[in-house]
């Protein structure tokens, strides 16, 4: 994984919809972000509706990618705590979950990736659009 070109001071917000092992929705999403963050762009990765059953820190697919384990690796290198955000003063990458959405799939609080914080429309989406110059929607 490449530490990024840019200063990530470009952005992309990716508003993730598509539950795990649904579809190949949330592997596209964390390849655009690898991508776009291996280009230097920051992003923002908000886990909305069926999407938040990607956060699942237990899961162990099969015949899928594992999002979790690869949601938890883009965290370690360019999200918050991580050395990369240290030494740039800003975090590349930030996940956020809808916390209305985790309740009503049963998820709780410290099932989630580490790094992942559970949030809302309003403070985390609002704020991650505020952040960015683009807007990608991936659902089914």
């Amino acid at each position: 994984m490449s530490s990024g070109m840019g200063d990530y001071s470009t952005g992309l917000t990716i508003l993730l919809r598509s539950g795990a092992m649904h579809n190949m929705d949330p592997d596209l999403a964390l390849t655009m972000t690898q991508e776009a963050l291996g280009q230097g762009y920051m992003v923002r990765l908000f886990l909305y509706s069926e999407g938040v059953t990607n956060l699942k820190n237990a899961m162990a697919p099969k015949r899928f990618p594992n999002i979790a384990r690869q949601l938890e690796e883009l965290l370690r290198v360019y999200g918050p705590g991580s050395v990369l955000s240290a030494k740039l003063g800003l975090v590349p990458l930030k996940v956020a979950a809808c916390r209305t959405c985790t309740g009503a799939r049963g998820l709780v609080e410290g099932e989630q990736v580490p790094g992942i914080e559970i949030g809302s429309l309003t403070r985390h989406l609002a704020e991650f659009v505020s952040q960015t110059q683009r807007f990608v929607t991936l659902a089914r």
